[in-house]
């Protein structure tokens, strides 16, 4: 039994002698081959839409209308207009664009159409496009044609172009002046 028992030990033993024992360490071996493409990890949740882009937005400096207020009729109606060229206002902006126009009273900024009064007679301000120009209408509620604007009344229009569809159900012609410059990145 015990030549069995020295026969069973002698190889636990040794090995630990094996074990135990460090020698100096060895140069890396070569790189591997390697290993397979892992497979594709899901796709992550779509983003926030950002707001529209603005690369074809077009504006106007502030500048005084030219020339003198002159009498015109439409629809039955007498009017006092004048009007700037401007060879953006093409087709396709009077089919598909939108043209906001502003003028500047005392510092503050109106948009048009404007309703207003002066010497207790109602009045609006607004304009119409025509293929190459604005044309700027004032034209009395009571249909006197009296009422002009002072000539150093400074006016500004900004065109946005409708060509392309989208999602958006921004309205900029119900954003405040300021907030349409700051959305479209428009200097004041």
């Amino acid at each position: 039994m015990k030549k069995a028992l020295f026969l069973f030990i002698l190889p636990i033993v040794a090995s630990l002698s094996f074990v135990s024992c460090a020698g100096d360490k060895g140069d890396q071996g070569d790189p591997g081959d390697p290993g397979e493409q892992g497979i594709q990890g899901i796709q992550g949740i779509q983003g926030v839409p950002g707001d529209p882009g603005t690369a074809n937005v077009i504006y106007s400096d502030w500048a005084t209308l030219p020339g003198s207020w002159r009498d015109s009729l439409l629809n039955g109606s007498d009017l006092k207009v004048k009007h700037l060229r401007d060879a953006h206002i093409t087709q396709a902006i009077i089919d598909r664009g939108l043209v906001l126009c502003y003028f500047k009273w005392a510092n503050t900024v109106y948009q048009m159409p404007y309703t207003g009064i002066s010497g207790g007679v109602n009045y609006t301000m607004t304009h119409v496009l025509v293929l190459g120009k604005v044309v700027f209408a004032l034209f009395t509620h009571d249909n006197s044609a009296t009422i002009t604007f002072n000539s150093s009344v400074p006016f500004r229009y900004i065109i946005i172009p409708g060509g392309v569809p989208t999602k958006s159900t921004l309205d900029y012609s119900k954003l405040s002046y300021e907030d349409l410059c700051y959305k479209l990145g428009i200097p004041e």
